[in-house]
């Protein structure tokens, strides 16, 4: 009984253990232009001047606890893109497709069909009381 207890105890204190430090990068417009567990600059007495350069630019490192750190790197200057735009964004995600169980479920590759700089028609509405499961 007592190893059981004491195992309780360990799991509880472990816990909060699981956190991990991560560093987000916002810029002069709160844009999150880099998060990671790395951080994007040296914090040790060395990285004072890139550590200057950020605050002259108007950006802000904030550094957190969190479970979870998602990876997010934003390239910009000669080798990326100056400005992110909503068609770039979106051209990188797959369409969804809401499963039958209330889920959402990533449509298959072969289901997307050609790009098209064109937007497509509208679906028509369902009709009421149709079998498609329309209200009546």
């Amino acid at each position: 009984m007592l190893v059981i207890v004491a195992v309780i105890v360990i799991l509880a204190i472990a816990g909060p253990a699981a956190a991990r430090t991560c560093y987000t990068l916002l810029d002069r417009n709160d844009n999150v232009v880099y998060r990671d567990t790395f951080p994007p600059v040296d914090l040790r007495d060395q990285g004072e001047a890139a550590r200057a350069q950020l605050r002259q630019r108007g950006e802000f490192l904030l550094i957190s606890e969190e479970e979870q750190c998602q990876q997010v790197t934003f390239v910009s200057g000669p080798g990326g893109a100056t400005a992110l735009s909503v068609d770039d964004f979106l051209g990188g995600l797959q369409p969804s497709t809401r499963a039958s169980g209330g889920t959402i479920t990533t449509a298959p590759q072969g289901a997307r069909g050609p790009a098209s700089s064109a937007p497509s028609a509208p679906s028509a509405a369902p009709k009421r009381g149709s079998a498609s499961g329309g209200y009546k």
